[in-house]
């Protein structure tokens, strides 16, 4: 274990100090592979521990990005192991707490969109006519017709302001942008929203 054994120039104890979050390499952003954070934690807790150096394992629960009701959602998808494979389970169950306390929340799971058979068609229609909206088309519209209602009866409400949302707050998230964003894009300007574009999105 080379990192903390033998002596050298410097007089204080060698150390390590690594941080990492497995949750936010589940995508594999930038060739990440969740599994190996917690493989390599294990082996170097197991050298440094072996030489009698003292390990701590330091859990970073604390958010200041999003909302309790948020971090419930996603503790409760990474409490169950089967899901995420990738994650260590070292430190016991993951539970999140956010310091934006009393800040609103909300998390909406909506019916998946699939695939539609498509129908017996004219032979001279054209083929770009021939198919059903993909799904992303779909989902694109469901969200736009949401944003467009929540814009226009003015219902849904910004909390930390007390107003109702106006377009530019809100953020769409996508986790790859080729299938989706020009979608979603297009969905929103047919209805009159504004919108930044792919990169702001």
């Amino acid at each position: 274990f080379s990192d903390t054994a033998g002596r050298g120039s410097a007089t204080g104890a060698r150390t390590v100090f690594a941080v990492g979050d497995e949750k936010q390499s589940i995508y594999g952003f930038q060739g990440a592979a969740p599994h190996m954070l917690g493989e390599s934690g294990s082996y170097f807790a197991g050298h440094a521990r072996g030489a009698s150096h003292t390990w701590n394992d330091v859990s970073l629960t604390l958010s200041f990005r999003t909302t309790t009701p948020v971090l419930d959602a996603v503790d409760s998808v990474f409490v169950d192991p089967v899901r995420t494979p990738g994650v260590a389970r070292a430190l016991g169950a993951l539970r999140h707490e956010s310091s934006r306390q009393g800040h609103a929340g909300l998390v909406e799971i909506w019916e998946t969109e699939l695939l539609e058979a498509t129908s017996d068609v004219d032979t001279f229609v054209p083929t770009g006519e021939r198919t059903a909206p993909s799904p992303a088309v779909r989902l694109a519209g469901r969200i736009a017709d949401t944003i467009k209602d929540w814009l226009e009866t003015g219902a849904e409400r910004l909390h930390s302001e007390d107003r109702p949302i106006r377009a530019g707050d809100i953020l769409i998230l996508v986790r790859r942008r080729a299938a989706f964003a020009p979608a979603m894009i297009a969905a929103l300007k047919q209805r009159g929203i504004p919108v930044s574009g792919a990169d702001r999105m």
